[in-house]
This record gives structure tokens, C-alpha cells and sequence, in this order.
């Protein structure tokens, strides 16, 4: 038995159940108007009805709740149909597919098929128009080739089962029996059946598809599912109903309310590990900046080795080896031409306290973004837990308010020991 959830949005049977329901809906309306509002999506205003079909990773048609209006960017598509008439609205047999015909000879035809899914608009049996337009391989398709299965009658099922058994058969004759189905028959047992009791078991589990419930399943990660069987699957039943539109309605709102949580919360998650990493890097250089600091030549040494051998200077002196009382030993003491020894230790002097400012702030800054790096931590590990859109619209919000609040109008540099602040006053314009 197959384990993995099957979702039946594109089965053969449900647009059985979906062509019979639009046929009574849409036979004699004329169609007003037809556009795309996006690559995925396009509308058809009927008279009194407005059809969508969404074609992305999944493909499915509904009646939305509300009917919108035409933005001015929206793009039409099948204009030689506009203003004709529906004389009806099928499926093809065992096939994902469906056509709604028109009165002035064009026929559409809503090839359900996942990611390859596309609407086609026939004149006979040639494509004249599509909405997937990457796909011109569609082009060469005729209308004749939707016709390629029909419904088995029982004599044909009696000879493939006598001749190859009745797994084979059912392979053969009932492409729209999904995996879950065949396990089904399986264990009504028409493997051990005489033929006509086979046929029987074939016909209720049909029946079973076209009048029975069609249930809405959502698991705990918002994917939600159509199920034509009794106990398809795991997971939690939003909805259980025999009208197939309502369950495309209940089934639409639940697939874009995921798709547009996933979206929001990808790109979330997505910005948050994006600052973290920058605030890694950003770290990590203070921490080098303060080693390089740490292990920088020590200007007040210099000032105070400087000082304690004045006399031994000769001025205009560029550099000179004097004992160093800190470590004990000889070393090399570059000087200033144009500068006195002691004008130059004055100045080391200077650059001594700029240094340990500067060392004190990038002490600051390293303890700012650890402490902002563990934050952005939190926030990533909280937002992962997130299930609701509204929630992660509020955290949104939320994080956008106190970063504006945390906002310092100025920027801050040191130079030779002064703090110099660049920017604009608060209410200044």
C-alpha cells in the first residue's frame, strides 16, 4: 500500500465530477472577459461566474469568494472566444484533462498536469491560442488526442481480465485508478472474484468516486490534499463534502494560505541567517581589529623610552636603538624628522590615549554584536517554530519598530582622542 499521500486535485474522476458540475453551471453563459493576473494564474468571467485556474506546482480550478476586479495591468488571453457562447463541459475519459466548448467552434481544453499543466484553445483540432505560452511543444497537440480513452464496457474488461488477470486489466483499461485505488480493489478482493463480481467491485468503487465525499486534508505542515477515498489518509480533515466546488474552494484557500506562510516565512528565515552571518563577520573583524590593537607597537612605551634617553637623541634622528626598561633589552625607536624627541614622545603620548579609546570602543562594538549575533539566534530558532501568518507578520512588524527605535541618528568616529559624531539632530528636517 503506498504510503506517501495522494493527492487527487488532478484526478481523473474529480474532474469527471468537476466537468458535470460546470457543465450545468457554465451551459449557455457567455464568457465576458478572460486575463492572466500573474504567470500562475488566470480568470474566466462568465456570466453571474467567475472561474480561476492556478497552474504551478499544483494545478486546480475554483470559483473564488470573491470576484475582484480586473487590475490595469492584467493581461487577456483567448479573445476569439469572448463573447460566444458554452454548449458544454466535460472531462476526458481517464484523463486529466477537461474541454468547455464554445457555440463558434473553439473549444478549451484545461490539461491538468502538474507542472506541465496548460490551457489550450482549440479551432477543430488545431491549437490556435495557449496560456503557457513556454510550452510550444502544446502547439502540435490536436483535439482528437484527448479522445484516446473511452470508458471500458464490461465484455472488454471480461477479456483483458480472462487473459492477463484482473490487475493487469485495471492497468490497462482504468488509467485514472491511482495507486491507493488499485489497493483498495485489492482488498475488496477482486483478485480472488469470478470476472462479473470483479466488474461489480469496479463499478461501486467508481460509484464511491463520483457520488462519495471528497475530503480536504491538511498535515501539520499546512500541505493540504483531495482525497475521493474513505480513510485516504493521515492527517487532519478540514473538510468532508460531496460538492466537488466546494471542496476546490476550501481546498484553494488552504493551498494559497501555505504558499503565501511559506513564502513569508522563507524569506524571513532567510534574512535573519543572512544577518547573522553578517554580524559573524562583523565580530570576528572587531576581534582581529582588537588583537591587531593588543599587539600594536605600545605608543606610551615608545613616549616613555623616548623621554628617559632625551639626552642621547641627536635631533633630525630618524630612528635609534635604546634600552627598553619594559622588556630589558635593546630595541630599535623610530623617530620624526622635522620633530624634537620630546615634540615626538608628546605626540606617542597622544596617540597612546587615541589608541586605548579605540581599543575601548571596538571592546564596545565586539560586545554589541555578540550580544546582537545571540538575538538574531533567538529570533531565527523562534521563528522557525512560527505557524500563523498573522504572528509572523506581528513579529515582522514588531522588529521593524524597535530597530527603527534603536536607530542612532548619528555615526561615530574617534580621531587622536576626540569623539566625532556625523549626522542629523532628532526632529531636525
Amino acid at each position: 500500500m503506498p504510503t506517501k499521500p495522494e493527492n487527487h486535485i488532478t484526478n481523473y474522476y474529480l474532474l469527471e465530477r468537476l466537468g458535470r458540475k460546470l457543465d450545468g453551471l457554465l451551459r449557455g453563459k457567455t464568457l465576458q472577459d478572460c486575463y492572466s493576473t500573474s504567470k500562475d494564474d488566470i480568470v474566466f468571467e462568465f456570466e453571474g461566474t467567475v472561474l480561476k485556474a492556478h497552474f504551478s506546482e499544483q494545478c486546480f480550478v475554483y470559483l473564488p469568494e470573491k470576484q475582484g476586479h480586473r487590475s490595469s495591468d492584467a493581461i487577456p488571453h483567448f479573445r476569439a472566444i469572448i463573447d460566444k457562447t458554452v454548449t458544454a463541459c466535460h472531462a476526458h475519459p481517464q484523463d486529466r484533462s477537461f474541454r468547455i466548448r464554445f457555440a463558434n467552434g473553439h473549444t478549451l481544453v484545461l490539461m491538468m498536469y502538474g507542472r506541465n499543466g496548460n490551457i489550450l484553445l482549440f479551432r477543430e483540432n488545431e491549437v490556435v491560442g495557449l496560456f503557457r505560452e513556454q510550452f510550444l511543444k502544446h502547439i502540435s497537440i490536436a483535439l482528437s488526442s484527448f479522445n484516446a480513452f473511452t470508458a471500458p464496457s464490461q465484455e472488454t474488461y471480461r477479456q483483458e481480465s480472462e487473459s492477463n488477470g484482473p490487475m493487469a486489466a485495471l492497468k490497462k483499461l482504468f488509467v485514472g485508478f491511482t495507486q491507493r485505488m488499485m489497493h483498495y480493489l485489492v482488498t475488496q478482493g477482486i483478485e480472488t472474484k469470478a470476472i462479473d463480481a470483479q466488474w461489480t467491485v469496479i463499478a461501486n468503487l467508481e460509484q464511491l468516486l463520483l457520488q462519495g465525499t471528497i475530503d480536504v486534508i491538511q498535515d501539520a505542515d499546512r500541505n493540504s490534499w483531495l482525497s475521493l477515498l474513505p480513510d485516504g489518509d493521515d492527517g487532519n480533515q478540514v473538510q468532508s463534502t460531496a460538492d466537488v466546488l466546494e471542496a476546490l474552494a476550501n481546498y484553494s484557500r488552504g493551498y494559497f494560505y501555505a504558499s503565501h506562510f511559506k513564502e513569508l516565512k522563507g524569506k524571513k528565515l532567510l534574512q535573519l541567517k543572512s544577518k547573522i552571518e553578517k554580524a559573524k563577520k562583523q565580530w570576528e573583524a572587531a576581534e582581529t581589529h582588537l588583537n591587531f590593537l593588543e599587539n600594536d607597537s605600545n605608543y606610551k612605551n615608545q613616549a616613555d623610552i623616548i623621554m628617559a634617553n632625551l639626552h642621547q637623541i641627536p635631533v633630525g634622528t630618524e630612528k635609534m636603538t635604546l634600552f627598553d626598561f619594559y622588556q630589558d633589552k635593546e630595541v630599535e625607536i623610530p623617530l620624526k624628522r622635522g620633530s624634537t624627541p620630546q615634540q615626538w614622545a608628546e605626540k606617542l603620548y597622544r596617540k597612546s590615549k587615541s589608541q586605548q579609546i579605540e581599543k575601548d570602543k571596538t571592546r564596545e562594538k565586539i560586545a554589541h554584536l555578540e550580544n546582537e549575533w545571540l538575538a538574531l539566534q533567538e529570533e531565527l530558532a523562534h521563528t522557525e517554530t512560527i505557524e500563523d501568518v498573522k504572528e509572523l507578520k506581528a513579529l515582522a512588524k514588531t522588529v521593524k519598530e524597535d530597530a527603527a527605535a534603536d536607530a542612532i541618528p548619528f555615526r561615530h568616529y574617534s580621531f587622536e582622542g576626540y569623539d566625532i559624531y556625523v549626522g542629523q539632530k532628532r526632529g531636525e528636517q
